[in-house]
């Protein structure tokens, strides 16, 4: 079907409220010279409780029409549960560079919520962040999971779409990202755990490889504009479980947390945290703030569970536990404001 087809088709689903379409083995091809309708979220509220659920599987698409569905999906006003498994994204040479428009009106209420399950699915760094970056400035409960997916690296730099706060910011909801299963970059992982940090959500990756960034300003990926979004009252909450992660990355997700002037809760369970030898001189340098409280730093020497997993991709050391938390205060944000310079294009 044409991509036309395939709007009118899920938007007349998500309208009707508490439907379910399922499509498998399709194709929906791009059309040349099609008119996008504008403002087309801005409709009738249905109520929370009619949840549409949608379910493509087996599904080519380009990456054009996969943003246009996220971006219907996530501002239309109504409860969506959209599972997309083993999509092939293509891309269009007749379109432009596809980016996530920014946010037009909101709906009226926010009590709804949207649910976004992506399953085997290959995506580009900018492709994921684009998304996530979506998820940021939505005003209503959202949980958006990566399972089994493949990040293409490229050189995107997630500071190109600045982090501003969504539109009448209401701690009434709650947001949600997992990822597991799936090996995602030092750049991409630094954007989504910074994401959770300073707008206040949980963040979970598990049995994922945190893979080294080769991109120069990987380094600069901070926001301390960000630091103050939310009340010192919101929290934040990592969780690491059985995933391969650079230390520096523990001690950069550390930095972020201490500014963000919120509760922020980190927890390492069972994690590679390489390299081995240089680990405890993590622990001394994390001590050495005191905006840091380390609530549990040890290793485990039997580390049998960890090894019979994914073992032809890690062969760690030791495998850590790591729990801290931080409360930010005013000098340490000054601070980190300082030292940081504004990062130009």
């Amino acid at each position: 079907m044409s991509e036309e087809q395939f709007r009118r088709l899920s938007q007349s689903f998500i309208k009707a409220g508490g439907t379910y379409l399922c499509l498998g083995g399709c194709s929906i091809e791009p059309e040349d010279d099609v008119p996008q309708p504008q403002n087309e979220c801005e409709q009738q509220v249905v109520s929370s409780e009619c949840t549409t659920c949608i379910s493509l599987c087996n599904v080519t698409i380009t990456v054009e029409g996969f943003i246009r569905l996220i971006d219907y999906m996530t501002r239309c006003g109504q409860s969506v549960d959209c599972d997309l498994t083993r999509l092939t994204l293509e891309s269009n040479p007749a379109a432009e560079q596809p980016v996530l428009p920014m946010l037009g009106p909101q709906p009226i209420s926010a009590d709804y919520t949207t649910k976004l399950e992506l399953y085997g699915i290959e995506m580009s760094t900018e492709l994921i962040c684009q998304i996530v970056g979506r998820m940021n400035q939505l005003n209503h409960s959202v949980t958006l999971g990566l399972n089994v997916c493949t990040e293409i690296s490229d050189e995107y730099n997630p500071l190109r779409n600045q982090m501003v706060p969504p539109p009448n910011t209401s701690l009434n909801y709650t947001k949600r990202i997992e990822i597991e299963d799936t090996d995602i970059s030092e750049t991409l992982c630094l954007y989504v755990a910074s994401s959770a940090i300073y707008y206040g959500y949980t963040c979970e990756i598990s049995e994922c490889g945190i893979l080294p960034s080769e991109v120069p300003h990987a380094d600069n990926l901070h926001f301390p504009q960000m630091a103050a979004i939310h009340s010192p009252a919101q929290t934040a909450k990592l969780r690491f479980h059985k995933a391969s992660i650079l230390q520096h990355v523990v001690e950069r997700l550390a930095c972020q947390a201490k500014i963000s002037r919120h509760l922020v809760e980190c927890v390492l369970d069972k994690c590679d945290v390489g390299p081995p030898p240089e680990v405890w001189s993590l622990k001394e340098r994390m001590e050495e703030d005191p905006a840091i409280q380390i609530e549990e730093f040890k290793f485990e020497p039997n580390n049998d569970e960890f090894q019979s997993w994914r073992q032809e991709r890690y062969k760690p050391g030791q495998i850590w536990n790591i729990r801290f938390k931080t409360t930010a205060n005013k000098s340490a944000l000054a601070e980190s404001t300082a030292e940081k310079p504004e990062v130009t294009e």
